[in-house]
């Protein structure tokens, strides 16, 4: 019925919009396959522009070839994949919750003296289950205060 799970939960009044540091909040990135060169390396000198011992001849020692970068269309530039390329980022406190399902058995009370290995043969239907709060609430505000003023 019930699973172990964790759960993450925007903490109320703790959000803010912040610029992004990994591309300084424009949204752009340098492309990583061709470092902002807007074209692919060249394949038979590897970027070097040099073949064998001579100037490459495909690439004429740029290191670059003719064709359009593919990462990034020939822009030099990519989204960022931090912010999604809008420059900026939600911040929030966040709140994790991670609850167990332990497993319940019951144990009789130590005077009764009905035997413990009957109970764990007992199969039907729950009728009533009354279980507290896992989860205390804290100290009423009002109290408190009047703690403070009595001392």
């Amino acid at each position: 019925m019930f699973e172990n799970n964790t759960k993450e939960i925007m903490m109320p009044h703790t959000s803010s919009i912040k610029e992004c540091l990994v591309c300084m909040a424009s949204g752009k990135i340098s492309c990583k396959q061709c470092g902002g060169l807007t074209k692919e390396q060249c394949d038979w000198c590897k970027g070097r522009g040099i073949f064998i011992s001579d100037t490459c001849s495909h690439c004429s020692g740029t290191g670059l070839s003719a064709s359009l970068c593919r990462g990034c269309s020939g822009q030099g530039k990519v989204n960022c994949s931090d912010c999604s390329g809008k420059g900026r980022l939600l911040t929030y406190n966040a709140l994790v919750v991670k609850w167990k399902n332990d497993i319940f058995e019951y144990v009789p009370h130590q005077r009764n003296d009905f035997p413990a290995k009957l109970f764990q043969a007992v199969t039907g239907e729950k009728l009533l289950v009354d279980e507290q709060d896992m989860v205390m609430k804290l100290a009423n505000k009002n109290k408190i205060a009047g703690l403070k003023l009595a001392y």
